[in-house]
C-alpha cells in the first residue's frame, strides 16, 4: 500500500465523523457507538507513526450559508517522509447538531454500491447534500483533497496556484487561507489528553430557563476549536441576541467571559477554569464547568 493510501485509510479512521463522505455505511453494527469508539481507539495507535498539523477557522455566515462552522484543513504524513503528504479539507457545525441537507447514506451490503436510504448525521460538510453547478458539496470535497494530494504543494499558494481547479460549493480564498495556515505549523505526533468525537455538541439539561450548548472540534486529543454558548428555553442563543444587539448587560458580561474561557482552554489545552477565572465563578460558569470538566473522560464506552 502507498504512503498516501496508508494514510488515508488511518486518518480516515481517525477522523470518521468528518471524512464519512459517502463511504461510512451499511449501518448494522458499523452505525453503532460502540464500534465507532473501538474504531477510533485502534486508529489511534495505528497512527503513532503518523504526524500531522491542522488549523481550523470559524467561518462566516456570508461565506458558509449558516453560522456555527469551523473549516479546517489537516495535514498528515509518516514522519520519516515529509516531503509525501495526504490532505483533507473540511468541516463541521458547533452550534447545531442538526441542520437540513446533512445525511449520511445508508447502503444495502458492504459492497457500498446501492444506497438505500440516508439518515441525519452530524452536519459536516463531508455529509452535505447542498450543490451547485450540479456538483454536491460533499462530492467536491473529494476533489478539492485529492487535488491538492496530486500537488504535493507543502508550501504556502495562493490564488493563481488554484487556477487549474474549479470550485463551485465552497470560497477558494477561503481553502487557500486554510491550507496556508495548515502547512506554516510544524508537524507533531502529539497526542492530548482530551479523547473525545473529533466533532460534538455537549449539553447540560434545561434549568432556569436555560442549558449550556458547548461545541468541540478535537483530533488526537487536542480541543482544536470550541463554541461555547446558552440556549434559553425560547430556542435563542446567546450568542444571537449579542450579534443582534439584543443582549442586556448581564448577558453581555457572560458572553464576554465565555470567550476568555474559549481562547484559555485553545491556547493552553487546559480546562481548569475556576482556577484560571476565579473572579467568574457563579452558578452559571459551575454549570458550564460540570461540562467542560469531562473533556478528558475518554471516549464513551458503550
Amino acid at each position: 500500500m502507498n504512503i498516501k493510501l496508508q494514510a488515508r485509510v488511518i486518518f480516515g479512521i481517525i477522523i470518521i465523523i468528518f471524512v464519512i463522505s459517502g463511504i461510512f455505511l451499511f449501518i448494522d453494527s458499523k452505525s453503532s457507538d460502540s464500534y465507532y469508539n473501538k474504531k477510533m481507539k485502534e486508529s489511534e495507535n495505528a497512527a503513532k507513526n503518523y504526524a500531522t498539523k491542522m488549523y481550523a477557522e470559524e467561518i462566516s455566515t456570508e461565506i458558509s450559508g449558516e453560522d456555527g462552522w469551523f473549516y479546517y484543513f489537516l495535514i498528515t504524513t509518516i514522519e520519516q517522509k515529509q516531503d509525501i503528504t495526504s490532505n483533507f479539507f473540511n468541516g463541521c457545525n458547533l452550534k447545531y447538531e442538526k441542520l437540513d441537507n446533512y445525511k449520511l447514506r445508508v447502503y444495502k451490503d458492504d459492497t457500498y454500491t446501492e444506497v438505500v436510504r440516508e439518515i441525519d448525521g452530524f452536519p459536516t460538510l463531508s455529509i452535505s447534500k447542498k450543490e451547485s453547478n450540479g456538483i454536491r458539496a460533499n462530492d467536491e470535497i473529494t476533489k478539492i483533497e485529492n487535488w491538492f494530494d496530486e500537488k504535493q504543494f507543502n508550501k504556502k499558494i495562493d490564488f493563481e496556484d488554484m487556477k487549474d481547479i474549479d470550485v463551485y460549493n465552497f470560497d477558494k480564498n477561503t481553502i487557500i487561507n486554510l491550507y496556508n495556515n495548515a502547512v506554516s505549523k510544524k508537524f507533531t505526533k502529539k497526542v492530548g489528553p482530551y479523547l473525545m468525537d473529533p466533532c460534538s455538541i455537549k449539553k447540560d439539561e434545561l434549568k432556569d430557563g436555560y442549558f449550556w450548548n458547548v461545541g468541540i472540534l478535537a483530533f488526537r486529543g487536542n480541543i482544536i476549536a470550541l463554541r461555547i454558548d446558552i440556549v434559553y428555553s425560547d430556542n435563542t442563543f446567546l450568542s444571537d441576541l449579542i450579534h443582534n444587539n439584543k443582549a442586556n448587560q448581564e448577558q453581555i458580561k457572560l458572553y464576554n467571559q465565555v470567550k476568555e474561557i474559549e481562547k484559555y482552554i485553545i491556547k493552553n489545552q487546559k480546562i481548569d477554569i475556576l482556577e484560571e477565572f476565579p473572579d467568574y465563578k457563579n452558578e452559571k460558569i459551575m454549570r458550564l464547568y460540570k461540562i467542560i470538566s469531562t473533556f478528558d473522560d475518554g471516549y464513551d464506552e458503550q
